[in-house]
């Protein structure tokens, strides 16, 4: 979660713009060189995100790399965004998540963000009427869709449904499925349906928090100890299947094995050999795609790269959506029925 926050963070330029003290929040900033300021910034954030990503010392690096994100925004207010807070407390949970244990303080800090949103809404009058939905739909960002909707039928009666859903969802329905564990994989899904389907309406990703809280989602994951795969073939294109699949799993959760080599294995098991219709092995395919690195490593890119298209977004989203809904039943019940 920690390497595809920073792969995120810089797609979006964050660790490149590291402020000089500005209008600080506290004057203390003030009497600090500038240029000193950045470099230090600058030289943490390069030797730390090194560390992180060769495995070395990554509570520290996590914790510095937060460190740093949040003692430049205390250092300039206009360097300020609730995205840069959010991502600078999301490193320090992490650092300080102890192991092997359930992330309460990440999935805490997601709830309180969902829940304080809410709140916040719910005491703005021009929230509960929708009037400031329709301004900024119409006026501010001039979302095509949102006032193509609004002028056949009502701007006022539009508003205030947009307006209340986001309230109800950010303060009722994602706190509660992301509190109960056994909720988990439908707030997760519901979150994703929330902000991707506000971001095909406002246009745009809302710095780098669109892409963020879909990583930290990864905190209410749990993966499996070691995933054997068997049946893949062994032909040119499986091997560089194979290959690529075990150069990315850098915690080597996944085993490829022969059939021969099956009944001695003690983890899950992914078996696409032959004598399944295609329903079977579309499921068991989800499930490799789910707890494989490579998969969110892909989505970041997509999500964040500055070169591509909103259209990519979009899509990469709707990926998301189709590959972790919860209720696959006609695919799920193969899975099931295997593992039993």
């Amino acid at each position: 979660m920690a390497k595809l926050l920073t792969v995120a963070l810089i797609g979006k330029g964050y660790f490149f713009d590291l402020p000089k003290p500005f209008l600080p929040f506290f004057p203390l900033f003030d009497h600090i060189p500038g240029l000193l300021f950045q470099s230090i910034l600058n030289t943490g954030a390069v030797v730390f995100v090194i560390l992180l990503f060769t495995n070395k010392k990554v509570r520290l690096s996590c914790f510095v790399l937060g460190a740093i994100f949040l003692t430049g925004t205390l250092s300039s207010k206009i360097y300020y965004s609730n995205a840069k807070v959010y991502c600078g407390l999301i490193y320090l949970m992490t650092a300080l998540n102890e192991n092997r244990r359930r992330p309460w303080l990440i999935q805490l800090q997601i709830i309180v963000v969902y829940f304080g949103a809410g709140i916040n809404k719910l005491f703005e009058l021009d929230w509960r009427t929708g009037q400031y939905f329709d301004h900024w739909m119409v006026n501010v960002i001039q979302a095509r869709f949102y006032t193509f909707l609004a002028d056949a039928t009502s701007h006022e009666i539009l508003a205030k449904i947009f307006s209340w859903k986001t309230i109800v969802v950010e303060i009722v329905v994602l706190p509660l499925t992301l509190l109960f564990k056994r909720w988990h994989r439908v707030g997760i899904w519901i979150g994703m349906v929330f902000h991707t389907f506000a971001f095909w309406l406002a246009g745009f990703s809302f710095e780098v928090f669109y892409s963020a809280i879909l990583i930290s989602y990864i905190s209410f994951a749990q993966f499996p100890s070691k995933i054997y795969v068997n049946g893949l073939g062994w032909n040119f294109s499986s091997r560089l299947l194979k290959d690529t699949l075990q150069w990315f799993d850098s915690d080597n959760l996944f085993k490829f094995v022969d059939k021969d080599n099956m009944a001695q294995s003690d983890g899950f098991i992914i078996d696409f050999g032959e004598k399944q219709d295609w329903i079977s092995r579309l499921a068991r395919l989800r499930f490799l795609l789910i707890y494989h690195p490579l998969t969110y490593i892909i989505f970041t890119f997509f999500l964040t790269l500055p070169f591509l298209p909103n259209i990519t977004q979009h899509f990469t989203g709707l990926s998301c959506m189709i590959l972790f809904f919860p209720f696959y039943k006609p695919l799920k019940q193969p899975v099931e029925a295997y593992f039993s």
